[in-house]
């Protein structure tokens, strides 16, 4: 579900940003502002201190396009930290079903330091 909502302002939104929440209605996770660059230029500092401390998150348009996300750092690593969690399960789905091998082959193979070498029987 996609939703969005344009904003009139408000104490805690800026006139004419325009919302949009990925996934269920109201979910305050993901709730995102789309602004105008010159908008967010003007605003940079209420936007960082926005992001930083009030956990809000902002997607910045540029030409009509949206160009980049600006969101708190800690938001960041914990969206950097989830992404690698689901690599690291989509990677062992993936595998399911390969053949096994010993982990000294495996680190032989990606030339691991300290890697021992098994010779292979031909």
């Amino acid at each position: 579900m996609f939703i969005q909502q344009t904003v009139e302002g408000g104490p805690s939104f800026d006139s004419g940003a325009t919302l949009f929440c990925q996934g269920q209605a109201g979910d305050r996770e993901s709730l995102s502002r789309l602004m105008v660059a010159t908008t967010a230029r003007a605003k940079l500092g209420s936007l960082l201190a926005r992001a930083r401390y009030g956990g809000q998150r902002f997607v910045i348009e540029q030409r009509g396009e949206p160009a980049v996300v600006m969101m708190g750092y800690e938001d960041y690593h914990a969206a950097m930290d989830l992404l690698e969690d689901l690599e690291d399960i989509r990677d062992i789905l993936e595998s399911e079903g390969e053949p096994a091998r010993p982990l000294r082959e495996y680190l032989a193979q990606q030339g691991a330091p300290g890697a021992v070498r098994t010779p292979r029987g031909d």
